[in-house]
């Protein structure tokens, strides 16, 4: 089970090279932000069609399809999950009244959040390890800090979603569901989240503004103020949405719902002779 896309095509290559006695499941996420030449697209359906594909989002179904070939019946859909017994709220815990944002992958406008920024009073806090360049306003101060070099722990950010106003997680237009392990952190903590409604959002169906959480369309930072102002208010009701926001991840994004779906399409793959022992 390769869990990014540079190591499915990886192990693809290497398997079909030396025809290596497993198969590959490629959990695959993102391959369509990238403009390919002819040849490279031809090689890597080559590949693509040699694992079974797993996909975080049903948007990513249409274009794959499209782009590289792959028939929709040979990809799984597979919402991704978090850990809800660790990522949970604290009732002794107060809000220290910040905005935080977080995140480092390719997706991420911080730039839309900055301009918002400059028409609000509250402190921003956006940790991450991607580079921001231009003036920053007072009220906004960067943290370096990335999941898997653990600059903050998982037990730091948990206080530091606990801690904040709100959540917001600002994407570039894509079919890539980017900005998941975020959101469902957040929400998992009872925190309620800006989220910019992609063509990647993984579960529309599920994830609905004013209920679990607040959408807004890409590159427009008025309508992250607009957001800002209702919860605010109170127009927005910050702790219902907090409470409907843990009850999206305790029925549909667990870690616990995707470990099952994932090993439902190993075994599916096995019993069709993609893997074998």
């Amino acid at each position: 089970v390769a869990t990014t896309s540079g190591i499915a095509f990886a192990l693809s290559f290497w398997q079909t090279v030396y025809r290596l006695p497993f198969s590959v499941l490629g959990i695959i996420n993102g391959i369509l932000n990238y403009e390919l030449n002819r040849p490279r697209v031809i090689f890597s359906r080559f590949l693509l069609k040699r694992m079974a594909i797993h996909l975080f989002g049903e948007a990513e179904l249409a274009p794959m399809r499209v782009k590289y070939g792959i028939p929709a019946e040979e990809m799984t859909v597979n919402y991704f999950g978090v850990d809800s017994s660790f990522w949970r709220g604290d009732p002794a815990i107060g809000s220290d009244g910040y905005i935080l944002a977080v995140g480092n992958d390719a997706m991420r406008d911080f730039a839309v959040l900055i301009e918002a920024a400059r028409q609000i009073d509250r402190k921003v806090i956006i940790v991450t390890r991607r580079k921001i360049y231009g003036d920053l306003p007072e009220n906004v101060s960067i943290v370096e800090g990335a999941w898997h070099s653990q600059e903050i722990s998982d037990v730091v950010l948990r206080d530091m979603y606990r801690r904040a106003f709100c959540i917001v997680v600002p994407l570039k237009e894509s079919f890539q569901p980017s900005g998941q392990s975020v959101t469902l952190q957040a929400m998992a903590c009872g925190k309620p989240v800006i989220l910019t409604r992609t063509s990647g959002l993984w579960d529309a169906a599920h994830l609905v503004h004013g209920r679990n959480m607040l959408l807004v369309a890409p590159g427009t930072p008025g309508q992250i103020v607009a957001c800002l102002r209702q919860l605010e208010s109170g127009t927005a009701d910050i702790g219902e949405i907090g409470r409907q926001a843990r009850k999206y991840v305790l029925d549909h994004g667990r870690i616990e719902y995707f470990a099952d779906r994932l090993e439902k399409t190993i075994s599916r793959a096995d019993m069709k002779g993609l893997v074998r022992k």
